[in-house]
């Protein structure tokens, strides 16, 4: 009668609790001997995932020799699953993740008596810790819109999602609507971006608008074109007209003593 035996290698990665979070167990009796295969092995995707608390995540296991090709064919029964981080609930290949940071996901099958196995890592994003705010310009005419990102990493430097984020603006008068900005009025402005307690800022140049030149209230055409002011116009005609009868005059009076 064999005796079973677990490889070492496997328990210090933390068998126990592939055995423990619901898992299931190893299909091996007490009486099996289990060899840990050293050139065959599982490899889960998707690798390194990154999932929000209470998110699940289904994996698919591939059974792949030294060279990191898939053998041929494939075991009949996928392996068990689990992670080593506390509350974290398996469900055949399907993990779902609860507390913030990085775990391991380890995937362990015994087949006649062969003991194979596999790894990969899920992260679950926590709280933000740091913030950044970019505008899609630095600077912007006055009536115009402006769009922000928000990006953040957690204590992990896990990227957080910052799409959730609310901003605020030093302008009272400007339009917000959600990470778009409309500014009426020109000035520096800053806008802030706020997250989980988390903020950051950015100023933005609002350019003040061209002002307008100014036109001739004339309607006479022939004016408006010579910029020729209609008062001083008709003082002008005026004393054109007052030096013409004054000639006339004076040649009569010429005439008259002749």
């Amino acid at each position: 009668m064999n005796h079973r035996r677990a490889a070492g290698s496997l328990l210090t990665l933390g068998i126990s609790a592939v055995l423990t979070i619901g898992a299931g167990v190893l299909p091996a009796t007490a009486d099996d001997e289990v060899v840990q295969s050293e050139v065959i092995g599982w490899v889960l995707s998707p690798e390194d995932a990154v999932i929000q608390s209470g998110e699940s995540i289904t994996y698919t296991a591939t059974l792949v020799d030294e060279a990191g090709e898939p053998v041929d064919p494939q075991p009949a029964k996928a392996p068990y699953i689990g992670t080593d981080a506390a509350g974290d609930l398996a469900n055949g290949l399907t993990i779902t993740a609860f507390s913030p940071g990085p775990r391991a996901v380890m995937a362990v099958s015994v087949v006649d008596g062969v003991e194979y196995f596999g790894s990969t890592s899920l992260t679950v994003a926590g709280a933000p810790v740091a913030l950044e705010i970019t505008p899609s310009a630095t600077s912007v005419d006055q009536g115009g819109t402006l769009t922000f990102e928000v990006t953040g990493v957690d204590e992990w430097g896990t990227p957080v999602d910052g799409s959730a984020a609310t901003l605020t603006s030093s302008v009272a008068t400007d339009v917000i609507d959600g990470l778009s900005v409309t500014f009426p009025t020109a000035s520096p402005h800053t806008i802030t971006a706020e997250l989980d307690g988390v903020t950051a800022s950015v100023t933005v140049e609002v350019i003040p608008a061209a002002s307008t030149s100014a036109t001739s209230d004339s309607d006479d055409p022939e004016l408006a074109a010579t910029g020729v002011d209609p008062l001083l116009g008709g003082t002008v005609g005026g004393a054109l007209l007052l030096a013409g009868l004054a000639s006339v005059l004076i040649v009569r009076r010429r005439s008259a003593q002749s």
